[in-house]
């Protein structure tokens, strides 16, 4: 049977829940050997990616990116914190290629994208 990401992540949070430090390193070995053993290295990032959206799931967090051109101001910044809840942490990162406007991503999954790039690329798609 080949397992999916979601599988492997589930089995390992159920393994270490409830752990001292030291066993959930010695549980985290034991699984990287089970990996191995099924060849699914390569999925590892997924894995990963997998158990932190159950994390949050479990501990009702939301993460939030903004990637803007020129920085975030207050303003916004307290406007999304006041949409999201307290449980919202936001982490801002300045892309200069966005030229403009800002690009919102919510637990890596939902993305509003009001950048200058983008209107660009709709405006004129074979640039």
């Amino acid at each position: 049977m080949k397992y999916t990401a979601a599988h492997y992540a589930e089995a390992l949070l159920a393994a270490s829940h409830g752990k001292n430090p030291r066993e959930q390193k010695e549980i985290a070995g034991r699984f990287l050997r089970l990996l191995a053993r099924h060849r699914a290295l390569s999925r590892l990032n997924r894995i990963m990616k997998e158990i932190a959206r159950r994390e949050r799931a479990r501990n009702n967090v939301t993460d939030v990116e903004v990637q803007s051109a020129s920085g975030l101001d207050e303003k916004l910044r307290a406007q999304l914190e006041k949409t999201l809840g307290k449980t919202a942490r936001v982490r801002e990162t300045r892309r200069t290629e966005l030229l403009a406007g800002t690009r919102i991503i919510i637990n890596e999954e939902r993305l509003i994208d009001a950048s200058g790039l983008r209107r660009l690329v709709t405006l004129f798609p074979k640039l």
